[in-house]
């Protein structure tokens, strides 16, 4: 999205650079060295010579003359892909109802990825966390299919994101190591992670589950040069993910600067850090941080560029855009720090190529995030001639293979159910009126963003709805019918006002965005107008929240699904929080998934009309 340069100003900074490596090197001989029982004394004392020595005669004359040579690297990222490992929507999915254009899939980005490390200089591809958790991949394989496409992509390294922990660190340790899966009781060989996992502010020392998989850093060559790779995740993982008692996350910025110490000590004075925080975090941690040269940024699904050249490639997207691809920060070094993200769901491929002087410093920059773009449906057949790039074959036919367990993975009992759920069609519908299954879906979604973000109340769209469920035996597959879309559960702050507006929309406008609740009850108009209403214009009447009458200038924490976040069925409201900087969480977590262990966990499940929505 275009080109970039540093001013002179940070160009001669390089001096305190490799001032600041050279002293920082000896202080790690000094100290870190001293709690090592594995080097005895003469080798200590050897050793500090040999830094001390360094220090007075090749780095001091670094302030003079340097001995480097400019470099330039082309930097692949992804993050968030969240087990999308087809193209959305699925080659047999494409329809009138559903053109397209098919985004990401990772037969289309090795293709890309390769026509990129034919021709690019110093290609280096890396991954910011949360590959697993979001499709029926994961739920069939826990891990071991989306641990396949980094290695068939050869991705160099990759960080963990919240979703990796969302089975625990045993299972999360049995997909890193390759170990076999039971998918519907039948085992499943599996591939182990090749590219080593950076998560430098992790202290794993006391979990044997991941004993030997994690690493503070990993260094990479390319050209000659030596590029150091850090880790960060979000230290909110023990509250919203299941990493166990054993773990210590540990603070941000002091394991990230110690790493980057130790490596510069070494002479390595090109460092990227995967970050698996969200962007608004990275960019306030880059200004404290000295010696990292590119923040690869996750967890927030952050799009980065220019809004109407993303517009233009991907159309509805552009409104999305958070910040300038890359955004620019000046360290506490006064280096320049460049943050990068791509997106989610490998919709894009992040592509940045960085040109560094002889003194390991950043002078300029090129930025050319990738559109992951496939095939579309026109006029009654598939066209993929606007494709950014054909799948490669050997990946899409390894990704069918994968699929092929996942089918009858379909098939597999969860549960009872003890009444018939019925969606419902004409007056007696979910898009209509409060039913049972309404009821379930919002409960569940109630019962876990309350454990996770203590959320108050649920609101899901009926359309979002799609099947009923009969009684008796449920199958993987029913659940699936019900909700298919892959949404994932949110939680957003809005006010008093905003509730009562957003169930005044939907109440209003009917049909898919029809309100099932969890957490609420509500009296409204069944015609218009309505002079009682809470709100001008407004349909409902009386609200109580978590058993209490509205008040329309509190806050309150709501749960939604991602299409309604979005703007999804004209909710405008979760939206418009979302994006003014309000509480607003996606968890990553399917509302399928969350309907699946309510079958499991409280078969026969059952549920009443309670009179939460109650037409007058």
């Amino acid at each position: 999205m275009g080109l970039g340069t540093v001013g002179a100003r940070s160009r001669f900074r390089h001096r305190a650079k490799r001032q600041e490596s050279a002293g920082a090197f000896l202080a790690t001989a000094a100290t870190g060295l001293e709690n090592r029982d594995m080097y005895d004394r003469r080798w200590r004392v050897s050793l500090l010579v040999v830094a001390a020595c360094a220090l007075l005669s090749g780095w001091a004359a670094a302030e003079d003359e340097s001995t480097g040579r400019p470099f330039t690297m082309t930097l692949l990222h992804t993050n968030d892909t969240h087990s999308r490992l087809e193209p959305f929507p699925r080659d047999r999915e494409l329809s009138a109802s559903d053109p397209g254009p098919q985004q990401g899939g990772i037969a289309r980005r090795k293709s890309l990825i390769e026509q990129i490390r034919a021709h690019a200089p110093n290609v280096v591809l890396l991954d910011a966390g949360d590959f697993f958790q979001g499709t029926i991949f994961y739920n069939a394989w826990k891990g071991s299919a989306e641990v396949m496409g980094l290695n068939a992509l050869g991705y160099d390294a990759v960080t963990l994101g919240n979703h990796e922990f969302d089975l625990g660190p045993a299972e999360l340790g049995r997909a890193l190591r390759g170990e076999p899966v039971a998918i519907a009781g039948v085992p499943h060989d599996a591939e182990k992670l090749r590219p080593p996992v950076v998560a430098t502010n992790i202290d794993a020392s006391q979990e044997p589950a991941l004993n030997g998989l994690l690493r503070s850093s990993v260094v990479l060559e390319r050209g000659g040069e030596r590029l150091g790779i850090l880790g960060v995740i979000t230290p909110d993982v023990p509250t919203i993910s299941s990493p166990g008692p054993r773990l210590r996350f540990l603070d941000y910025v002091g394991s990230v600067q110690a790493e980057a110490d130790r490596l510069q000590a070494q002479g390595i004075d090109k460092i990227i850090l995967l970050s698996h925080t969200g962007y608004p975090i990275d960019v306030a941690h880059a200004r404290q941080l000295r010696g990292v040269d590119v923040i690869v940024s996750g967890h927030d699904h952050a799009l980065l560029g220019d809004p109407a050249t993303v517009d233009a490639v991907a159309p509805g997207q552009g409104a999305r855009v958070k910040g300038p691809y890359p955004t620019v920060v000046t360290a506490a070094d006064g280096q320049p720090v460049l943050v990068v993200s791509a997106y989610e769901w490998g919709r894009w491929l992040g592509q940045l190529q960085v040109a560094f002087d002889q003194h390991g410093v950043i002078e300029r920059w090129q930025a050319q995030p990738i559109f992951v773009r496939g095939c579309t449906f026109v006029q009654g057949t598939v066209d993929c001639s606007q494709q950014v790039g054909p799948e490669d074959p050997t990946v899409k036919a390894e990704v069918a293979r994968y699929r092929e367990p996942v089918d009858r993975f379909a098939s597999a009992h969860i549960g009872q159910a003890g009444i018939a759920f019925d969606a419902g069609n004409g007056v007696a519908s979910v898009r209509r009126q409060e039913m049972p299954l309404g009821n379930l879906i919002a409960d569940v979604m109630l019962a876990a963003a309350a454990a996770s973000d203590r959320a108050v109340a649920a609101i899901a769209n009926g359309g979002g709805i799609r099947a009923g469920i009969a009684p008796g035996e449920v199958r993987f597959e029913q659940a699936l019918a019900v909700l298919p879309f892959g949404n994932t559960l949110v939680t957003v702050d809005l006010s008093g006002e905003q509730l009562a507006a957003a169930l005044d929309h939907g109440l209003t406008r009917g049909g898919g965005a029809f309100p099932q609740v969890a957490g609420l009850k509500l009296v409204y108009c069944a015609a218009e107008p309505c002079p009682q209403a809470l709100r001008p214009q407004g349909r409902v009447t009386q609200l109580t929240v978590d058993g209490h009458p509205v008040e329309l200038t509190a806050s309150y924490r709501i749960a939604v699904n991602s299409f309604m976040a979005r703007g999804g069925d004209a909710y405008p409201m979760f939206r418009d929080a979302c994006a003014s900087g309000r509480y607003c969480r996606d968890s990553g977590v399917l509302d399928l998934d969350l309907l699946v262990q309510e079958f499991k966990n409280h078969s026969p499940v059952v549920r009443q009309v309670e009179g939460r929505i109650v037409a007058q």
